[in-house]
């Protein structure tokens, strides 16, 4: 009877070791994340209502007071800012830190 019960805890204690080494990573996995925010202006300086802001694969639309807001991964970015009635503004090599935000303005021509 000893040796079966000393074969299962044998057994066990690689699998529970195992099992926690597969959980230690996960904090690794919670990726610290980087804010782009901003305001895009008419180059008669008014908000844009209505713009949207793109920077890797993250898109967001401006507010009445041309807002915005985009949380992206740390890195850099080249921001685009687009409106129908507007000419596109892009803003390259925008570096987003973690846990930061990085502010920046875009100035739209009418078309």
């Amino acid at each position: 009877m000893r040796d079966s019960t000393f074969s299962r805890v044998s057994l066990l204690r690689p699998l529970f070791a195992l099992a926690l080494a597969a959980l230690l990573p996960l904090p690794l996995l919670a990726q610290a994340t980087a804010t782009i925010r901003g305001v895009v202006f008419s180059v008669e300086g008014t908000p844009v209502k209505g713009a949207t802001v793109k920077a890797g694969g993250a898109t967001a639309t401006t507010d009445k007071n041309g807002l915005f807001f985009l949380k992206v991964k740390p890195g850099t970015y080249d921001v685009v800012a687009s409106h129908p009635k507007y000419a596109t503004d892009t803003q390259k090599g925008i570096a987003a830190k973690a846990n930061a935000a990085k502010e920046i303005s875009a100035v739209l021509t009418p078309r």
